[in-house]
């Protein structure tokens, strides 16, 4: 048996570590580096699915930066330029199931910045939603193909993309201390701060990550101990970004994974080690230190509800209802949410609820636009008897769930991963024979 794949997601792992532990790093130095990533990739005639499996590592591969300034985001930008300029060769153009959609709720997002009380934060909040955006565009035109057979090194590639951000939190850990970092009353929560992001934003990835890597433990004709490994200690990594709203939306996608697909012959399979490794963990001192450590915090409800934290997310989810009522059709404009926010005295950017954020800010018209994307990505996904598409339902389960108790879901990496997702499904789906789903092809050459 050969580990190719494994060997090049280690390295690609290990790469991204390696940048974002040089804090030295800046983003021109990252730019250059992937660009010459990207540059042997075009030499060597690589597929697309290649540079957004490079991309959706860059997330992670450089501390610093925010929008314009943010390493994947120019990566995606860059990677967006070269589609477009394949596709402006060969005059060739697909749009997508969410194309319209997408473009319509855009430009409505646009237009009300005219009535927002803070113009450049509008402005900034277009910027956040354009990396999901161009990512979508660049999967659905990147004109490559996604089978079956894909689909198990998908589920390792998510393995790895969380192993690389469990590798960062638990370095922090070590630097800081445990003890230090993970406090029982969420006091130093500010400390699971990796650079590009922190605590609940970082956990996202986890959300969007977990049901996919457990797609592969589905396949009966292998054993993958190896990966089970790494993905307990995946496990081990969200809990460490100590967001409670990323515990409700992983152990609600988790629980749909082994209602819909665990059996007797999956836990006999891998119960058995689950338990020893669990087993292990208490005998060993300094992890069982850990466990009991993380776990003083879970039993007590003073230490796992933050009184501070969370009165003030009660005030800021009473401020975007107020705002609502007070211009519930158009709403008050793209992320005045800030604006509004800070009259309160607090510095947040978003309403804590992602679809009271949607509709305090876009209003009624808004949302019923939001509703049209929503009704498509369920189309794309609406395939009950394949598990791996089940599996990407899962994790946007688990994303959203999360996000209905915190911060909004266009915010920049949430997109990418977001559209990656939706994005994957519907290419597969387009090469499919007698499937309903199909990308909209238009070659101009066939109109001369």
């Amino acid at each position: 048996m050969t580990y190719k794949t494994e060997l090049k997601l280690l390295f690609l792992s290990a790469f991204t570590f390696l940048m974002w532990y040089i804090d030295q790093l800046n983003i021109i130095i990252g730019f250059l580096i992937y660009a010459i990533i990207f540059g042997v990739f075009l030499i060597t005639k690589k597929p697309i699915s290649h540079f957004i499996i490079v991309t959706l590592f860059s997330v992670m591969a450089i501390q610093d930066g925010i929008i314009f300034d943010k390493l994947d985001y120019v990566v995606v930008v860059m990677l967006f330029l070269i589609v477009l300029g394949i596709n402006i060769k060969k005059v060739q153009f697909s749009v997508g199931n969410l194309t319209i959609p997408l473009v319509i709720y855009f430009l409505y997002n646009i237009i009300s910045i005219l009535w927002s009380p803070d113009k450049l934060i509008g402005l900034w909040g277009i910027a956040t939603m354009l990396e999901g955006y161009l990512i979508y565009y660049i999967i659905t035109n990147g004109n490559f193909k996604i089978e079956k057979s894909d689909f198990i090194n998908i589920s390792k590639i998510a393995t790895f993309i969380m192993l690389t951000l469990s590798a960062e939190i638990i370095f922090k850990y070590f630097h800081y201390g445990f003890a230090n970092v993970f406090s029982p009353d969420g006091s130093s929560k500010y400390m699971v701060d990796i650079g590009w992001g922190y605590s609940n934003l970082i956990a996202v990835i986890f959300l969007f990550s977990i049901p996919v890597a457990l797609y592969k433990y589905l396949d009966k004709s292998h054993y993958y101990i190896g990966y089970l490994f790494l993905d307990l200690l995946n496990l081990l990594g969200l809990f460490l970004t100590q967001s409670r709203g990323a515990y409700l939306g992983a152990f609600l996608s988790i629980i749909l994974f082994i209602i819909f697909y665990v059996r007797f012959d999956f836990i006999k399979k891998y119960g058995s080690i689950i338990a020893l490794l669990l087993i292990g963990t208490f005998i060993i001192p300094q992890t069982r230190e850990i466990i009991l450590h993380i776990l003083q915090k879970f039993v007590n409800p003073e230490t796992f509800f933050n009184v501070r934290t969370d009165t003030e997310r009660i005030a800021v989810l009473e401020v975007g209802i107020r705002k609502f009522f007070d211009n519930p059709i158009f709403g008050t404009g793209l992320k005045s949410s800030r604006y509004y926010i800070a009259e309160i005295g607090r510095e947040r950017y978003h309403y804590h609820n992602f679809l009271l954020q949607i509709i305090s800010t876009l209003g009624v018209v808004g949302f019923i636009l939001f509703i049209g994307v929503v009704k498509r990505v369920v189309k794309v996904l609406n395939k009950r008897k394949e598990p791996f598409i089940m599996c990407i339902t899962f994790a946007l389960v688990g994303s959203l769930t999360h996000q209905m108790v915190d911060i909004s879901f266009d915010y920049y990496y949430f997109g990418l991963y977001f559209y990656t997702l939706i994005g994957i499904v519907e290419i597969y789906r387009h090469h499919l024979k007698d499937d309903s789903v199909k990308l909209k092809v238009y070659n101009l050459n066939d109109n001369k």
